[in-house]
């Protein structure tokens, strides 16, 4: 540990506060040598890529406590580490690092999983790389996902409307109806037969 910390800077003055460190997140969260040097890891990488080295030895336990927020959320050790990544590399400044590792964790107790969570936070950082509108674009992410998830609804009819897809009952046919007062006209005989009650021969006398 001493000389993973010394590699990091080899001013003594921070030595106590790299070993410190180191034991918080291996004592108080009961996370291995392994989880340890895998921060520092990435801190020596962003040193590396360019960023204030006296920056990131300043704001080291804030990149300690949100690997262990990380971890106590359940995130497993590979997730944990891609999310601190993230983060440290959308946010040189270190001034979000935090909203990003803790928007991981809400979305993972929101039910999404891992994956899920830190692709949703990647677009949100390509999206805006600034990271002004970075809680704007995850809350977007999920109300669109909500509507997605949501099954449509068939548009109610209107009253005196038929619903969709019902059939409407075929018109009955139209009797004709013998206006009030009218009378019926007789039946005309068939062929052959003789007319009655006009005068014809009945063959009577």
């Amino acid at each position: 540990m001493l000389v993973q910390a010394l590699g990091v800077d080899d001013i003594i003055s921070f030595v106590k506060g790299q070993v410190y460190r180191r034991i918080d997140l291996q004592g108080q969260a009961r996370y291995g040598p392994g989880s340890i040097l895998a921060v520092f890891a990435l801190v020596e990488a962003r040193v590396g890529a360019g960023v204030s080295r006296a920056l990131l030895l300043e704001e080291v336990s804030t990149i300690v406590a949100a690997k262990i927020d990380l971890l106590e959320a359940g995130i497993p050790e590979a997730e944990a580490l891609t999310a601190l990544k993230a983060a440290l590399v959308a946010d040189p400044g270190l001034e979000e690092l935090t909203t990003i590792t803790a928007a991981v964790i809400d979305l993972v107790e929101e039910g999404l999983s891992v994956d899920e969570a830190l692709a949703r936070v990647e677009a949100a950082i390509k999206a805006d790389p600034t990271l002004e509108r970075f809680d704007d674009l995850i809350e977007a992410a999920g109300e669109e996902k909500e509507e997605v998830d949501e099954p449509a609804q068939p548009d109610r009819p209107r009253p005196g409307e038929p619903e969709t897809g019902a059939t409407e009952a075929p018109d009955k046919p139209e009797v004709d109806e013998p206006e009030p007062g009218a009378t019926e006209a007789p039946d005309k005989p068939e062929v052959g037969e003789p007319e009655t009650g006009n005068g014809a021969d009945t063959g009577e006398n």
